[in-house]
Parts: C-alpha cells; structure tokens; sequence
C-alpha cells in the first residue's frame, strides 16, 4: 500500500492589514526625523552665519581701533585716485611715525602740504630721498597715477610711514567719526544678533543629538 506524500501548506500571504501597520510605523519615524534634520542643518548655518559675524567683527575693531591705539598709529582715508590701482579711493591707511633715516625709496609717507590753506595731509611714493651736507633729509613723492613729483617735502613735512592698509574701510572710518551713537549701537546690534544666531544653532544640534540618543 503505497502512501500519499503530505503537502505542506502554501505560507499565508500577508494582509493589508499585517503590513499596514509596519510601513506606517516606519513612515512616521521617517516624517519625524526630517524635521529633526532640517532643523540640525538651519542650526548649523545660523551658527556659522554668527560666528562669521562675529570674526569680522572682530577683524574690523583689531584693524581699525586696537592695533593702531595700541602702537600710536593714526588711521587715514584716502579721498582722491592719485595713488591708484594700490590705494584707491575709500581705502583705510594705518600710518606710524618713523625716523628719517627708515623711509627709503618705495615708501609711501604722510606729509603736511606747504600750502597753508591745505586742509587734507598728503601720502605718495617717495621717488627720491636727497641728504644735505649737514644731514638733512629731504624727499621727493609722487602719486601712483600722477604724472609729475610733488614739490620736495622737507623733514619737517613729514608726519608718518605707512604701516598697512585696508581697501573700503577708510569710508567706515569716515562714516563713525561723523555718525556719533549710530555706528556704536548698530556694532552693539550686530553682536547680539551673532551671539543670539550662534546660540540657536548651538541649541537646534543639542536637540537634534538627544532626539538622536
């Protein structure tokens, strides 16, 4: 007598409704974490926007206002194109007294004009340095984008050397010391806004690492 091999049943195929829950349960994580994402990558900026806003800040006031107090440098505008392409209009000189015998050809000093009307200090190249028998100086300047020397500067002309310079700033410069309150409280402004962009991102990535955890 011969036996019937048994057959295993066919595995149930699943339902909707196994299956449903499962994707749906998935689903709502993933729509929860992408806000959470979204949320880690707009702290990020805004604390990067912030810190960026701060560093110039920073830059700004060390170039402008610490470093030449801290040195005795004077800082200067340039308001005319006679030392273009180097030195155009707008641009911030920080200039430091030097001795005479330091500034040589190449150099870019500040002089008072002889004219006694003159009611803006000069800065050109020197071209040429002349020294008297009983060791006075004396200097030939010219602009960069002039095409003839200014009148001799003697010694007593000379106010400083330049030390550095900043393209644009000079008219920030300008704009502070005839503004009174308004540029102080605008830096103040600027600062608490970093300080508030950073802490938000700070704050969005510790959320976004809890959720995480």
């Amino acid at each position: 007598m011969s036996e019937t091999p048994a057959v295993e049943p066919a595995p149930a195929e699943p339902t909707p409704e196994t299956t449903e829950p499962v994707l749906s349960r998935r689903a709502a994580r993933e729509a929860e974490g992408r806000p959470a994402r979204r949320r880690g990558i707009g702290g990020a900026i805004f604390g990067g926007i912030g810190i960026a806003v701060l560093v110039f800040l920073v830059a700004v006031a060390a170039v402008t206002v610490i470093v030449p107090r801290l040195t005795g440098a004077t800082d200067l505008t340039v308001l005319t194109g006679s030392m273009r392409p180097g030195l155009p209009e707008g641009t911030l000189l920080i200039v430091k007294p030097a001795a005479l015998s330091d500034i040589r050809i190449g150099d870019i000093i500040t002089y008072e004009p002889k004219a006694s009307d003159a009611q803006t200090l000069v800065t050109h190249r020197v071209i040429a340095v002349t020294t008297s028998t009983s060791g006075d100086y004396s200097f030939t300047t010219k602009g960069d984008a002039n095409n003839t020397a200014d009148p001799t500067v003697t010694a007593k002309q000379v106010v400083a050397k330049l030390w550095y310079s900043v393209p644009y700033l000079g008219w920030v410069s300008n704009f502070a010391s005839g503004s009174g309150w308004l540029v102080p409280v605008g830096a103040i402004v600027l600062i608490i806004v970093a300080i508030w962009l950073i802490f938000s991102g700070n704050r969005d990535r510790g959320k976004q690492k809890q959720k995480a955890s």
